[in-house]
């Protein structure tokens, strides 16, 4: 859930829709593999380095906190 916010909140952010920033596969694919470097991050299908110099870093934060819990 908090990767949803996430997406909603930066995409409103950068007024573009959801979708538009990652679909609900690659969503998936995040919340499953919870990458916590930008290597680990760039190896998830449907991630690259458009969405990471859109969102990266701030993503890295929110899926190192599920690591930490």
């Amino acid at each position: 859930e908090k990767v949803r916010n996430f997406r909603r909140k930066q995409s409103k952010y950068l007024n573009i829709p959801s979708f538009s920033l990652f679909s609900d596969a690659v969503l998936k694919r995040l919340v499953q593999k919870c990458p916590t470097t930008e290597d680990q991050l760039m190896k998830v299908y449907g991630f690259g380095k458009k969405k990471w110099l859109l969102c990266g870093e701030s993503l890295l934060r929110i899926m190192r906190s599920f690591k930490s819990k």
